[in-house]
């Protein structure tokens, strides 16, 4: 059943995507930012957006940070080493590596969404990720329907 549940989601995301691309407004509650992460912010950066517990969140992220000299460029997922990866964060919750694409149901935790790059040292880095952020409201997901064959 949780994988049926995933594909819902899903397909709700991609529509919610395809709208926003339309400028579409989405089903009530949904929100929908797009926030830059400077590569050289140290600090987590606020996204404006509060999560309750029991919301989806759909992050996509694109463009290029310099993590040092010796890494250098690239993408949201970062370096093999987890520098230069992008992270989110919410309240005072578990730091999660999410890189280019990521979505997931924050069950217990609540609170500011909060985004930030992996790194040790952050006064040689340059660039930013531009990240896309969808939530969609816990409530409305519909649990799927049980449909017996026969």
């Amino acid at each position: 059943m949780n994988t049926l549940r995933s594909v819902l989601v899903v397909l709700a995301v991609v529509g919610a995507s395809e709208a926003l691309a339309k400028d579409v407004t989405p089903c009530a509650g949904v929100v929908s930012k797009t926030v830059a992460v400077d590569g050289r912010n140290d600090e987590w950066t606020a996204t404006g957006i509060k999560v309750k517990a029991g919301d989806l969140v759909v992050l996509m992220a694109d463009g290029k940070v310099k993590v040092g000299n010796w890494t250098g460029d690239v993408g949201p997922n970062g370096a093999a080493d987890g520098n230069g990866k992008l992270t989110i964060k919410v309240g005072t919750g578990t730091v999660i590596s999410v890189g280019q694409k990521w979505f997931g149901v924050f069950e217990e935790d609540a609170g500011p969404l909060k985004l930030r790059v992996q790194d040790t040292n952050y006064r040689d880095n340059s660039g930013s990720f531009k990240v896309v952020i969808i939530v969609i409201p816990g409530g409305a997901i519909p649990e799927p329907e049980v449909v017996e064959a026969g």
